[in-house]
């Protein structure tokens, strides 16, 4: 009698992920091979940023590395350490957004109202960064509203 198996499809199959020595923490290195390995995604041990194809994607420390701007510049998509280890332990493909250190926001709703326009573009990097959305219109399905003055109407709203 022949047992058959339910093939049930890894987190990132599919998925081409470029990871170096030089952009990842040492003391987190190992876990994340083992993390993407598991998950089914090919590892490549090297930093390719001609390597931008919507399946492609990169570890870095941080936006601070310095790699970062040109990695980014290149259409890489960029993840940190923690949001790869987080999509492997819940068994979640990867995010398909721009950098994304964590997902310490994600899901979650974000407005940001009485700031200048470059302000709100760093708002919306860090929001993003952690997996959030920034919102333009006020809305009842929002989480969190930044101001920079309690006097606003969106505020009080």
């Amino acid at each position: 009698m022949l047992k058959t198996k339910t093939l049930k499809m890894k987190a990132f199959q599919g998925a081409n992920v470029f990871m170096s020595r030089n952009l990842v923490p040492p003391e987190v290195f190992d876990a994340l091979h083992d993390a993407v390995k598991d998950n089914g995604a090919q590892l490549h041990l090297c930093c390719d940023p001609s390597r931008n194809g919507p399946d492609d994607y990169h570890i870095i420390a941080s936006s601070k590395h310095e790699k970062f701007d040109d990695l980014k510049s290149k259409g890489c998509k960029l993840l940190g350490p923690r949001c790869v280890l987080s999509c492997a332990k819940g068994g979640r493909p990867l995010p398909k957004q721009g950098f994304t250190c964590c997902l310490a926001m994600d899901g979650v709703k974000v407005l940001a109202s009485g700031f200048d326009t470059e302000e709100k573009v760093k708002i919306e990097e860090l929001v993003a960064e952690m997996g959030g959305v920034l919102h333009t219109k006020t809305s009842l399905d929002l989480n969190f509203v930044i101001v920079k003055n309690v006097l606003a109407r969106k505020y009080k709203v």
